[in-house]
């Protein structure tokens, strides 16, 4: 990973780790990789990605085959910038929509809890 100082400073004052990957318009930021695979609490392997390498505004086809080859549970992307949760055979496909509003008149994300395994995925809309 690059290293970046200010990820220290961000994840302390969010009180928890953030996990950010780099998008389409993300030219070569320091501490920020294109992709990240690791296990979140319960042993639930998540893949995070961008997307706009992997078609997902066509379809999620080439993530779910990622995904597979991975083993992942959960599947976070963006790209699209709209919130989807969906599942595919054994694995979630998350997209929490877009924090800036771009292209929508109101802010989205998506709060994610994991108990057991079992993962809960909330839609937040900021009005």
């Amino acid at each position: 990973m690059k290293d970046n100082p200010m990820k220290e400073i961000v994840d302390e004052m969010a009180g928890c780790p953030l996990y950010r990957v780099e998008g389409n318009c993300d030219f070569e930021i320091p501490g920020v990789e294109e992709k990240l695979l690791f296990t979140l609490p319960d042993g639930v392997t998540c893949f995070l990605t961008h997307g706009h390498k992997h078609h997902v505004k066509s379809d999620l086809f080439t993530l779910s085959q990622i995904a597979q080859n991975l083993k992942a549970n959960l599947v976070i992307y963006g790209h699209t910038h709209t919130f989807d949760n969906v599942t595919m055979g054994r694995t979630r496909f998350v997209n929490p929509g877009s924090l800036s509003g771009h292209g929508y008149s109101y802010p989205q994300y998506a709060l994610m809890t994991i108990d057991n395994g079992k993962i809960d995925i909330i839609k937040r809309v900021m009005q």
